[in-house]
């Protein structure tokens, strides 16, 4: 039996450079299993998001290929410079995921936090944003 078919995540001859023509990954192999403990670590700019997005599916490797047996959510970084725009909070949300109304459910019965719907996006802090981030991502039923 493969690797690939007993992974969770599988990446084989991964590549990717960004456009400034610097080489991330060359030929790529990685496999993580059910009950593995994994970390990424290196300094800014190494790929550490990059290769989590590839693992979410949210961005393809130029060559090689990265599988996954389950689904998987990118908790993505807060940069609250981003977040400072004064589009309201469900026009936010409803760009992201149909059911928008579900995160607001959720942020209550998981984090005890109420946001009004209308409330601007530059109006979170850090921690609300990140409550919200991970909403999103729990309704999209990773595993």
């Amino acid at each position: 039996m493969s690797l690939e078919n007993t992974s969770l995540v599988y990446g084989h001859q991964v590549h990717y450079t960004l456009p400034s023509d610097r080489i991330l990954f060359d030929n790529l192999q990685f496999s993580i299993s059910t009950g593995d403990k994994i970390g990424l670590v290196g300094a800014n700019g190494v790929g550490k998001s990059t290769l989590l997005k590839m693992m979410a599916q949210q961005l393809k490797p130029q060559k090689g290929h990265i599988k996954a047996s389950k689904k998987v959510y990118y908790l993505p970084q807060i940069d609250l410079e981003n977040y400072q725009k004064t589009t309201p909070l469900y026009e936010y949300l409803a760009e992201q995921i149909e059911n928008w109304w579900d995160v607001f459910v959720l942020l209550e019965q998981q984090f005890q936090t109420y946001l009004p719907e209308n409330l601007p996006l530059k109006a979170l802090s850090g921690g609300e944003l990140m409550k919200l981030h991970l909403c999103l991502g729990l309704l999209q039923e990773p595993e």
